[in-house]
């Protein structure tokens, strides 16, 4: 597929690029490549494929929200490496 400067334009606006021309060419090159490689895929016979099941097809993610039993907070705050008496207490990963 032959990419024109119009299209080459159209790219560099909406993904806010500022080419020099040598790497202009080089992308026209390389994305004409690419969409003849896609062009190639449009002549595969997937008539006997077989779709295969997609994960959230075949998986129920989501469940009821019910309450359940809770872990007592002393006995989860007594595997903590540092604690107050009604929180966890973490290392400092920023100042803000």
């Amino acid at each position: 597929m032959r990419i024109d400067d119009k299209l080459m334009d159209y790219l560099e606006e909406i993904a806010a690029l500022a080419l020099t021309e040598d790497k202009r060419t080089r992308l026209k090159q390389d994305l004409g490549e690419a969409m003849d490689g896609l062009s190639a895929l449009s002549g595969a016979d997937v008539g006997e494929a077989v779709e295969r099941p997609r994960h959230f097809d075949t998986f129920d993610t989501l469940r009821e929200d019910v309450v359940g039993e809770s872990l007592d907070r002393a006995v989860a705050l007594a595997g903590a490496p540092d604690h107050t008496d009604a929180a966890f207490r973490v290392p400092k990963i920023m100042d803000v």
